[in-house]
């Protein structure tokens, strides 16, 4: 399906510069290399971040040692309290 947009006349032009200075035949493919770049910068940012928890985690571990799952005891705080 192909949807038409209305795109600012700078824009336009800018985004026909770069097909030209790429060597791609049209501003279509231009849209479709910066989505692409878009994407993978994204998910680069998510896998750093994933990383840096990660990382965060074992530092953690490592100064604090390993913590106990609290779920139980905040269960049984709560049957308490009703």
């Amino acid at each position: 399906m192909t949807k038409t947009i209305a795109i600012p006349e700078d824009l336009y032009h800018e985004l026909e510069q770069s097909a030209q200075s790429r060597r791609l035949s049209n501003i279509v493919q231009v849209i479709r290399e910066l989505l692409e770049q878009s994407r993978a910068e994204e998910l680069k940012q998510r896998r750093d971040a994933g990383q840096a928890i990660l990382e965060l985690h074992e530092r953690m571990k490592t100064k604090y040692g390993l913590v106990d799952d609290s779920t139980e005891l905040i269960r049984q705080d709560r049957e308490r309290e009703q």
